[in-house]
Parts: structure tokens; C-alpha cells; sequence
């Protein structure tokens, strides 16, 4: 319906492209906006090959958080 509202497809065309270009260089920074509208803050990015290495990753940057993960007694001691 919006294309019909546009004109012709000469017109159409180059609309959509532009319309394309400003997505694909600005979507991330829209998604960002709409998370930050929502009451998310961005704190850490973290990047790894595997799940494991993120969160060894993320245990690094944030060792307050390693309380929370960890569990404090030894669970594998063979004691029964």
C-alpha cells in the first residue's frame, strides 16, 4: 500500500533503496535507541568464540558477579 502511495516505480525504486541504505547503516543504532527507550542500559559487550569463553569472559570483567555463578562448596569431592 505505501509503494502504491509513492508513484510510479521509478520513483518507487530509489526510495526503497535509500530507504535500505539508511536502514542498513543506522539499524543498530535504532536498536539501541528502542532498548535504551525500553529501560535497558548497555554495560558490557562481551565476545567469544563459544558460550564458555563468554563467560569466562564476562567472570573477568565482572568478578562481583562470579559470587552469583560459582557455587562456594566443592560439589565433586567424591564424599557421599
Amino acid at each position: 500500500m505505501a509503494i502504491a502511495l509513492l508513484g510510479s516505480a521509478q520513483t518507487a525504486a530509489p526510495l526503497l533503496m535509500i530507504a535500505n541504505w539508511c536502514l542498513g547503516i543506522w539499524g543498530n543504532d535504532l536498536l539501541r535507541w528502542n532498548l535504551r527507550m525500553r529501560g535497558y542500559t548497555e554495560a558490557h559487550v562481551v565476545a567469544a568464540r563459544d558460550a564458555d569463553g563468554r563467560f569466562v569472559r564476562l567472570l573477568t570483567a565482572r568478578p562481583d558477579l562470579a559470587d552469583l555463578f560459582i557455587p562456594t562448596c566443592c560439589c565433586g569431592t567424591g564424599k557421599a
